[in-house]
C-alpha cells in the first residue's frame, strides 16, 4: 500500500480549472490571474477583514481608494473625509488595483450572517444571493400597500400578523369551506393573506381582474426557493349544488418571484369569468377550499394535509 505525502503549502492557491492561467486585464496597465474561486482556506477570512472600510465596516468593492501610504477606504466614505482616518496622510486619487480583484474573488459572508446565514459567495454572486436568502428582512406584504412599515424576519411574520393584523393570519381549521361575500364582477380586487401551516409561513394571494375577465389563485413558501417544492396546494371549486367540481394542484411558488410575475409566466391557477359564474351561489358568495399539503411526512406530523377557514369578507 502506498502511503501519500504531504507538504504543507504556506501561501495562498489560486484555483483554476484551466492547465494554465491566463493574464486577466483589469485595464490597460494592470493585469492579474483570472481566478473562478480563492482557494484560501483560513487566508479568506483574514483577507476579507483586511478589506473592510475603516469609516463604515462594509466590504469594500471596486472602487477601492487609498492614500500616500497604502491605506484603503471606499469610494462612499472618502469624499466626507479631508484626510486618512488612519495616519491623517493626504489621499491618492489612483485607485489599489490589487485590492479590488482581491474583493471580486474573495468569498464574501452574506449581510445575513449573524441571523444565521453561513452562505459565502464571491460578490458577483452577492446580490443574487440577498434576494433569496432565506435570513432576509420582509416587508409586512399584505399590508404594505395600506401603510405597514413593519420589516422583520421570516420567523417574525406570524407574531407581527397576529399582534397588528388580527384576522390577516389564518387559523388552521380541517375540511371547512373559504367564502368571498359580494362577489363584485365589475370591480378589481387584490386579497394577500398569511398562512402558518406544517410550522412554516405561506402567502396567499387571489386577484379578481375586471378587465381580463379572470380570477388568479397562488400559494407561496416563504423561505429557501430550494424548499417550495416540498409543498403542494389545491384549490377546489364546487357549485353551489355540487356540481361541476374543479380541482387544481401545484407546488407552492418560491416567494422571491412576485405575484404578478407568476400570472405573467402563465404558472398561477387562473379561471374565465365564464366558467367562474358556476361557482358563484345566487347570493354572490364565491366558496372555495384551499389544501396546502406537505410531500413527505415527518415522524412527528400527524396530518399533512391543513385546509383554512377564513370569515367571509366584503369584496
Amino acid at each position: 500500500m502506498q502511503v501519500a505525502t504531504t507538504r504543507v503549502r504556506t501561501t495562498p492557491v489560486w484555483t483554476n480549472h484551466r492547465e494554465s492561467i491566463e493574464p486577466h486585464f483589469c485595464d490597460s496597465h494592470h493585469y492579474f490571474p483570472t481566478m473562478e474561486v480563492l482557494e484560501l482556506g483560513g487566508f479568506n477570512e483574514e483577507l476579507i477583514g483586511m478589506l473592510e472600510c475603516p469609516i463604515c465596516f462594509n466590504f469594500m468593492s471596486a472602487p477601492i481608494l487609498q492614500c500616500v501610504n497604502g491605506h484603503i477606504i471606499c469610494a462612499a466614505c472618502k469624499p466626507r473625509l479631508p484626510q486618512c482616518p488612519i495616519c491623517r496622510s493626504e489621499f491618492l486619487e489612483t485607485r489599489n488595483k490589487l485590492a479590488e480583484c482581491l474583493a471580486e474573488n474573495l468569498l464574501h459572508p452574506c449581510i445575513n450572517s449573524d441571523e444565521g446565514c453561513c452562505v459565502k459567495v464571491q460578490l458577483k454572486k452577492m446580490a443574487q444571493h440577498n434576494s433569496s436568502c432565506p435570513f432576509r428582512i420582509y416587508d409586512c406584504i399584505p399590508c404594505k400597500n395600506i401603510g405597514c412599515t413593519w420589516q422583520g424576519r421570516r420567523l417574525g411574520i406570524i407574531p407581527h400578523m397576529n399582534e397588528a393584523h388580527k384576522g390577516m393570519a389564518w387559523m388552521i381549521w380541517k375540511n371547512e369551506s373559504l367564502f368571498y361575500d359580494n362577489f363584485d364582477w365589475n370591480t378589481d380586487f387584490v386579497d394577500v393573506d398569511v398562512i402558518n401551516a406544517h410550522d412554516n409561513v405561506f402567502f396567499y394571494y387571489f386577484k379578481r381582474d375586471a378587465a381580463k375577465r379572470c380570477v388568479f389563485f397562488s400559494v407561496q413558501y416563504v423561505g429557501p426557493k430550494e424548499e417550495a417544492s416540498l409543498y403542494k396546494y389545491t384549490i377546489v371549486l364546487e357549485a353551489p349544488d355540487g356540481h361541476p367540481r374543479l380541482e387544481f394542484s401545484n407546488y407552492t411558488h418560491a416567494d422571491i418571484e412576485s405575484f404578478e410575475a407568476s400570472i405573467d409566466a402563465g404558472k398561477c391557477f387562473n379561471l374565465g369569468f365564464g366558467l367562474m359564474k358556476l361557482f358563484v351561489d345566487p347570493f354572490n358568495q364565491f366558496h372555495f377550499k384551499l389544501l396546502v399539503e406537505k410531500l413527505y411526512n415527518d415522524e412527528d406530523d400527524d396530518d399533512d394535509s391543513y385546509r383554512f377557514r377564513y370569515a367571509g369578507m366584503d369584496l
